[in-house]
């Protein structure tokens, strides 16, 4: 099995459901060469005790694209999970400290840890520890306005991307196969590499749904794990190329 290399962690505070819900978000972003662990394996969340985990959640490590320069693994792979905290006594202290990563776990010398919270909407750049200051909140008025900005807006895109997708499913149904042509020696690296390039096209073109982009990436995940994991069946050419021609 090849290791985990190159990898980057961003965390993200995200306490917008602080008043509704009594509960704030740390969204944790992990990219790397090969497969991620889940986060309780990345980082260590014991060292968070003014707070209950409340839950994890977690898509799993999936595939992003193919790095062909890379010694190592060539699957570039990302995983993202939210962990849900609940402050304990419902009552917030008056810092917040991230989770710090684990002994053992590498990860890259330049921009290999990043934090961030949520200012408003907007992202900003924090330190690995942040004052909280429970006053700093948007009234009641302006939630409203953004609610209202916010339905405008999502209602604009969504005409846009219907009256987009129709015209790329007709263009994409004038595509010939010879698009994506089948490597004679087909193996699990270039496979990987066929379903990333009609992943991209497809995605592209939108004549890929959520929930189809959700099954191509299992398919690249389950070929990365049967052929590059530890416990992996490696599949034979038969599977790889029937796993192929179910996207083209």
């Amino acid at each position: 099995p090849r290791p985990m290399e190159n990898l980057s962690i961003s965390q993200i505070y995200d306490d917008r459901l602080l008043e509704k819900e009594e509960k704030i978000l740390i969204e944790v972003r992990a990219e790397a060469h090969g497969i991620i662990p889940p986060v309780d394996k990345l980082i260590n969340l014991d060292t968070l005790t003014d707070f209950e985990i409340d839950k994890i959640e977690d898509k799993g490590s999936l595939v992003r694209t193919l790095d062909p320069t890379t010694t190592g693994s060539p699957v570039l792979s990302e995983r993202h999970a939210i962990v849900h905290l609940k402050p304990k006594n419902s009552s917030m202290p008056s810092s917040f400290t991230f989770p710090t990563v684990l002994d053992g776990v590498a990860v890259k010398e330049k921009n290999g840890i990043s934090h961030q919270r949520y200012d408003d909407v907007d992202l900003v750049n924090v330190t690995s520890s942040i004052d909280l200051n429970p006053s700093m909140k948007i009234s009641t008025t302006a939630w409203i306005i953004i609610g209202l900005i916010t339905a405008f807006i999502i209602a604009g895109i969504l005409y846009l991307v219907r009256s987009s997708k129709k015209k790329a499913i007709l263009a994409a149904a004038q595509t010939p196969e010879q698009d994506f042509p089948i490597p004679e020696n087909l193996t699990p690296v270039n496979a990987l590499h066929l379903l990333d390039l009609i992943k991209a096209k497809r995605k592209q073109s939108g004549n890929l749904d959520e929930q189809q982009l959700l099954a191509i990436d299992g398919d690249m995940n389950n070929i990365m794990q049967n052929h590059f994991g530890k416990s992996g069946q490696p599949d034979d050419k038969s599977s790889l190329l029937e796993t192929i021609k179910k996207w083209i």
